[in-house]
């Protein structure tokens, strides 16, 4: 999880998207609540749970290809500022929204390819198309689900560096099983194995702690 300081849980377990549609409420609870800072979300909808700031991506890119870049990241915004409901108008007349697109669209690298059709992009800048549109949805809480899976070497470097480069006051969670690329996230780690704590503290000194090593990396 990370707020001011990039700090990241790191679970040794399955079950991991189904804990995230848990908490969205893409899937229903038996027990338990879900609250965000104050606000009680647990008999709230996906969509009331996302108005209120909880925002997720997903394992497989969850897009509209026959749409354009900012076509699809203006689905984000426009739930956000309210202007969704005012159908039959452009989108380029939903100012608020034009504006907090055109933003995110720049910090992610994505202006150059603003009006191609997603289906005319690259995987890895399809990837980014979700996170934008996420980020266009002003969450308070950011989720994401494996961002880097299924993207090479150079495609998850460039997605780190995005991920570096966000605001420090957003809250992010991610599932990720690139260990490399949670710890180039990541200021101070929590480790846990089977629901027990293993150690937390700064990503270095985790990343050398022997038992951590044993769970995860090995070893040898």
């Amino acid at each position: 999880m990370r707020t001011r300081g990039r700090h990241l849980r790191c679970h040794r377990a399955t079950g991991e998207t189904t804990l995230f549609n848990a908490i969205t409420g893409f899937t229903s609870t038996i027990e338990g609540h879900i609250r965000l800072f104050d606000t009680e979300l647990t008999d709230q909808s996906a969509a009331a749970r996302a108005r209120s700031g909880l925002i997720r991506t997903f394992q497989i890119t969850n897009l509209m290809p026959g749409l354009t870049t900012v076509e699809n990241v203006m689905l984000g915004s426009l739930v956000v500022s309210g202007e969704h409901r005012s159908w039959w108008r452009p989108y380029s007349a939903a100012s608020a929204s034009v504006s907090r697109v055109e933003a995110t669209l720049e910090m992610l690298g994505l202006s150059d390819v603003s009006h191609q059709r997603l289906d005319r992009l690259s995987y890895g800048d399809r990837r980014r198309v979700e996170l934008a549109m996420a980020l266009a949805a002003e969450p308070r809480v950011l989720l994401l689900d494996e961002p880097a899976a299924g993207l090479s070497i150079a495609e998850r470097d460039e997605m780190l560096q995005v991920l570096v480069g966000l605001p420090e006051d957003l809250t992010i969670v991610m599932i990720e099983h690139d260990v490399e690329m949670i710890f180039a996230f990541a200021d101070s780690v929590s480790v846990l194995n089977l629901g027990s704590l293993v150690t937390t503290g700064p990503a270095q000194e985790v990343r050398e702690d022997e038992r951590v090593r044993e769970v995860y990396l090995g070893s040898q």
